[in-house]
């Protein structure tokens, strides 16, 4: 699904840089890559390296590696530089968790390779901490603000990388209490991003999946049925695969209104054009052009209403990491309301068998990516135990100081 890149080695180089790959163009991604293949080629790479100071490893130019080494670094680079252009028309100068998340299981699923095949997890590792090496990288030398990141389990050699500073016990970011949903939603002011975003955060869609949704896919017409309650949509998965997901009557009942209203307005604005055709097809259309809403715009509607909810990291994929919390949240809070003083081993057997079935819902073809939610999740709870202990113990030292207090201001009126 990419096309290769053609390295070359027979251009002057700088002393100590014979041999040193480098990669046509003059764009400033390609800049960007040659320098950091000047950098790797001249870089030490010890177990030592990763864990000094970003500023002191990446002035660290005294030892060399093989150009054949230098050269596998390019190509994993350009392999996620194209991806990137592909899936969601951003630079290596602003990708971020959300995006390496999806090329990994691009690659794991077969979506993005050369002949549709699983790529080895060896490769997909391997490609991903290239890239998280390349974005501090980056970082510390200007070509981006900042980079961060906090993808849990990516394993491979860590040491072996000398930029990378991951910490291997970190978890996802904090999700968003449930009750803050409404105040995210009331933030959009369009209809089809409203409802894009409902069904990430209600339904745990990908993006993809929620722009690709076509009119054929919803069914309308069900809802004349007062006694049906649960209903299925159809959505286009990764490697075009096609899954159902249920919803409810509310959730149909809102994009009927949309598709009524909203969605034969923004039809209107296309007719006459070249995408009209295509624009009848699709269901969430944009309400400026009557063009189907795009993955950019969708992110920048997501960002925009977090940021206005006070929210300020909010990205579609958090919208599925939100819904996943969701789902574990309700089985916690139903779990302790039938079992007051059970231990939590048994809760743990509760949210294992949840995060199997989030697992279907969301169509992780892999165990271990969901997984990701209930580590996070797990964490927090025995974070929360924690604090209620501290706080368990500062109420007794708060009770007994009152005590020492009264005690003392007692023995102070007798003796008066």
């Amino acid at each position: 699904m990419h096309h290769k890149t053609v390295f070359h080695y027979d251009r002057p180089c700088p002393e100590g840089l014979e041999g040193c790959p480098y990669i046509s163009g003059g764009s400033e991604a390609i800049v960007a890559l040659n320098a950091y293949l000047r950098f790797r080629f001249r870089s030490k790479q010890t177990k030592t390296v990763y864990s000094q100071p970003l500023a002191a490893v990446a002035a660290d130019k005294t030892a060399s590696i093989s150009a054949s080494s230098c050269t596998q670094y390019a190509h994993a680079l350009t392999n996620f530089e194209q991806w990137l252009q592909y899936r969601s028309r951003r630079t290596l100068f602003c990708f971020g968790e959300e995006d390496l998340l999806a090329y990994k299981e691009d690659m794991a699923e077969g979506v993005w390779s050369e002949d549709g095949s699983k790529l080895f997890a060896s490769i997909i590792r391997s490609r991903v901490l290239q890239a998280i090496e390349f974005g501090l990288w980056s970082a510390v030398n200007g070509y981006r603000r900042s980079f961060s990141i906090t993808i849990k389990q990516i394993g491979g050699n860590h040491d072996a990388y000398p930029m990378l500073r991951v910490i291997k016990d970190t978890v996802l970011k904090p999700i968003p209490e449930d009750e803050r949903k409404g105040d995210f939603l009331e933030k959009f002011h369009l209809a089809a991003y409203y409802i894009a975003a409902v069904l990430m955060l209600y339904g745990g869609l990908r993006i993809d999946e929620v722009i690709n949704i076509k009119v054929d896919d919803v069914p309308l017409a069900s809802l004349a049925d007062q006694n049906v309650e649960l209903f299925k949509i159809h959505v286009e998965g990764k490697g075009r695969k096609t899954r159902p997901m249920v919803i409810g009557r509310d959730i149909l009942q809102l994009m009927s209104e949309y598709f009524e209203h909203a969605r034969r307005q923004s039809l209107e604005l296309c007719k006459g054009k070249p995408e009209y055709e295509e624009a009848t097809t699709y269901f969430l259309l944009n309400e400026f052009d009557g063009r189907k809403i795009s993955d950019h715009t969708t992110r920048e509607h997501v960002k925009s209403a977090g940021y206005a909810a006070g929210m300020y990291d909010l990205t579609p994929h958090t919208l599925r990491h939100w819904y996943a919390t969701s789902r574990l949240r309700q089985a916690e809070k139903s779990f302790r309301e039938q079992n007051d003083n059970a231990r939590n081993d048994a809760l743990k057997i509760v949210l294992k068998e949840e995060i199997a079935a989030i697992r279907e819902d969301l169509g992780h073809t892999l165990s271990k990516t969901t997984k990701i939610y209930l580590d996070s999740y797990l964490k927090g709870i025995r974070d929360r135990a924690v604090v209620k202990h501290q706080n368990a113990g500062l109420e007794d030292l708060k009770a007994r100081r009152s005590r020492l207090l009264a005690s003392m201001q007692e023995t102070m009126v007798v003796e008066a």
